[in-house]
């Protein structure tokens, strides 16, 4: 499951840097579990200590974004 939501390797080193797969996998989780829209797992993402403390986030850590999650859900929706 972790290999479908790897991207592919970027051909440079320009623009924002990758997130994480792992934490990509556990969203994704969070979202499935939670019925949550990727808007609303953002929010409880940044409001919910225990999401923080299940995605391995500190209180200083970069969330990421609804688009970041959006496309994360389209891509493995591609790749089944």
């Amino acid at each position: 499951m972790i290999s479908r939501i790897t991207p592919v390797e970027p051909k440079s080193n320009a623009g924002r840097p990758r997130t994480e797969s792992v934490l990509l996998f556990k969203i994704l989780i969070l979202k499935k579990l939670y019925a949550l829209s990727d808007d609303a797992v953002e929010y409880q993402i940044r409001d919910r200590l225990s999401f923080m403390r299940f995605l391995g986030l500190k209180l200083s850590s970069k969330i990421p974004d609804a688009k970041t999650i959006t496309s994360l859900t389209r891509l493995t929706a591609q790749r089944r």
